[in-house]
């Protein structure tokens, strides 16, 4: 498997972009992120232009990220250059590729998937913070709660929810002030969180989470109704 590279399969956008949030926070610098990451479209890109991604340096960083969407269109000649990169891949590259389905009969991705570090994200079908984001968004608080209670049982991280509701809201909230509210009570839960008189799987934390998604979808239901 080589060094530096994934490979991000599944429909869950809301998850994959929490991933992404957490490998840029963990190899670029907050202020000068935008200087080293670079999101390309595999049906879009060009040999050349990959090549050329791929040798730029980092900028007073050691690490470049470049993700490449929906891989599986890229063209033969694109498929060829990745896998003879991928023999042997740089140091200062972090080479992300993404694609919404996995075609086992696509011996590019199948080869992909031997030479990469694969991470696998559910459907929409699935319980994750796409399903409690559309719950709150539709302002059903017992459906919500539920689907939060359901999420912490099965082991989520209580930042990757915060994470994938933080996306949701900011993508699907188009109202400025109700979006300015949702994010701030986002933030009080996360300081909330990190306080030190809450342990992880304690109660107190359900109970931040909770009151966090009512408050949510309060705060939905009084802008549909505005």
């Amino acid at each position: 498997m080589a060094s530096g590279v994934y490979l991000f399969i599944g429909e869950d956008a809301i998850s994959k972009e929490v991933k992404l949030a957490h490998l840029k926070k963990e190899f670029l610098p907050s202020k000068i992120r935008d200087f080293n990451l670079d999101v390309l479209y595999a049906k879009d890109v060009s040999v050349k232009e990959l090549r050329e991604k791929i040798l730029f340096l980092p900028v007073k960083s050691k690490k470049r990220i470049v993700v490449i969407k929906d891989i599986t269109s890229a063209s033969m000649s694109l498929r060829q250059f990745i896998l003879d990169y991928l023999k042997s891949p740089l140091g200062h590259i972090i080479l992300i590729m993404d694609t919404d389905r996995n075609n086992p009969k696509d011996s590019f991705i199948a080869e992909l998937s031997r030479l990469c570090r694969v991470f696998t994200f559910e459907g929409p079908a699935g319980v994750n913070t796409f399903t409690l984001s559309r719950a709150i968004l539709g302002s059903s608080i017992q459906r919500a709660l539920a689907l939060l209670h359901q999420l912490l049982n099965q082991g989520e991280e209580p930042e990757r929810i915060l994470g994938g509701l933080r996306y949701a809201l900011n993508k699907e909230i188009s109202h400025p002030s109700t979006l300015k509210k949702a994010l701030r009570y986002l933030l009080s839960c996360d300081i909330e969180l990190k306080s030190a008189a809450i342990k992880p799987q304690d109660f107190k934390e359900r109970f931040a989470l909770e009151k966090l998604v009512v408050r949510l979808c309060s705060l939905t239901q009084f802008q549909r109704e505005a």
